[in-house]
């Protein structure tokens, strides 16, 4: 069974649920895509049944790709990929939020972070621009831990593709090419 503190890495076009008791974070391009197979009956806010997408998902669901393996860090990285690094610190003492000049994304898991007279709890994200990497978070109550999500370096001279701002409907079955991923925490 799962217990507090899992992980698994969800990558696009994986066939997924997630039950009550956890943390969902989701990375993704601004794409408004989401195929629904089945939707636990939930409703919209006018009271009818969510739209499903069963004939769209079946196009980018990779079948042979199922029962993700849990995530067993070695250090802070929990997952790195081609589009995105997600890191777990464990805040102890005063920290610089990045060693580059880049943007980084961050989630209070447990405790609190403290930084320019801001104070976060859990749940909350905020996003630290590249023109404050050296900005330094301190803890702000015992256990404090969070997420760190960033883009990986780029590599000299290498051109990283655009991707598209949209998804058009009717090419449903691009979905197997979005830089998307679910990354499940047991909360």
């Amino acid at each position: 069974g799962f217990k507090r503190g899992d992980a698994f890495f969800v990558p696009s076009c994986r066939l997924h649920g997630v039950g009550g008791g956890n943390l969902l974070l989701e990375i993704q391009p601004n794409s408004g895509t989401t195929f629904r197979v089945f939707d636990w009956n939930r409703r919209s806010q006018d009271g009818q049944p969510r739209a499903l997408q069963s004939e769209q998902a079946l196009q980018s669901i990779e079948f042979d790709d199922f029962e993700p393996a849990l995530i067993c860090p070695a250090g802070e990285t929990l997952v790195q990929c081609p589009h995105f690094v997600v890191e777990k610190w464990n805040l102890e003492s005063a920290r610089r939020v990045s060693e580059r000049p880049a943007f980084a994304l961050f989630v209070c898991l447990s405790g609190a972070v403290k930084s320019g007279g801001l104070r976060f709890g859990p749940g909350e994200f905020f996003l630290v621009p590249a023109v404050a990497a050296e900005t330094e978070f301190k803890p702000g109550a015992p256990c404090t831990s969070l997420l760190r999500i960033t883009l990986p370096a780029r590599q000299a001279r290498q051109r990283r593709p655009r991707v598209p701002p949209y998804i058009d409907p009717s090419r449903a079955c691009t979905a197997r090419g979005l830089r998307c991923a679910l990354f499940l925490l047991r909360a």
